[in-house]
């Protein structure tokens, strides 16, 4: 389970839909991947590497974070707020930088279609 806290709302999120968010996003990045091949958009393999690393390498670090320190956002009588801190800085961490990562996708595509259109018009 994934514990969000924004402002006044407490959102849980079950890893049941945490997998389908995973699943959806996979989904729609590898129609985009698919349409760029059907296009014959050469992407430079260096940037789709680090786009799907940062994307998978992301999700599932947050996984991992959440099942190894998850334990600790229950309410109990001794709460450690300094290391709820710790744990919610270290998932926005990854959050930001799986987000930012993805402007890599675009960046790939364009680069890809000017590669093509050089190559086009010589």
């Amino acid at each position: 389970m994934l514990d969000l806290n924004v402002y006044d709302t407490y959102f849980v999120i079950l890893y049941k839909h945490f997998g389908i968010l995973i699943s959806l996003v996979f989904a729609f990045l590898g129609v985009i991947y698919w349409l760029a091949n059907q296009f014959n958009v050469q992407l430079l393999k260096w940037l789709t590497l680090s786009h799907v690393f940062l994307t998978l390498g992301g999700f599932i670090f947050i996984c991992l974070t959440e099942l190894i320190f998850g334990e600790s956002n229950l309410p109990s009588p001794d709460l450690n707020y300094n290391r709820i801190l710790t744990i919610y800085s270290i998932l926005f961490s990854i959050t930001s930088v799986i987000c930012i990562g993805q402007i890599l996708l675009p960046i790939n595509i364009i680069v890809g279609v000017i590669i093509k259109s050089k190559k086009i018009s010589k």
